[in-house]
């Protein structure tokens, strides 16, 4: 994941730290969740809310747009996946989540 250098440099630093909090629950948890990741900027920034920073949505941070639109994909994927079978494993799963994973990744 990279993103542009041609961001207003407060973007640029809250883009840092939400970068370094994905990077940071992906070592400890195996895994970076939107929301979880939001909760722990808006605790360091010491406010209730992301938009009370000042710069919008959450989505004008290019890491957290990317880190929920990947979410979504992966969550819609699963729904759509035990939707459209009435038997299912996780091994099933796992190996055409990778697949999907693979293709946009």
């Amino acid at each position: 994941f990279t993103t542009s250098m041609n961001i207003h440099p407060r973007l640029q630093a809250i883009e840092a730290r939400c970068l370094g909090l994905v990077k940071e629950g992906v070592s400890r948890y195996g895994y970076a969740a939107f929301h979880a990741v939001l909760r722990e900027f808006c605790f360091h920034a010491g406010v209730p809310q992301f938009e009370q920073v000042g710069l919008g949505p959450p989505f004008a941070v290019p890491c957290l747009k990317w880190l929920w639109d990947f979410q979504n994909m992966v969550d819609s994927f699963i729904l759509a996946f035990i939707g459209l079978r009435s038997i299912a494993t996780l091994h099933d799963l796992e190996a055409e989540l990778v697949t999907m994973l693979n293709s946009f990744c």
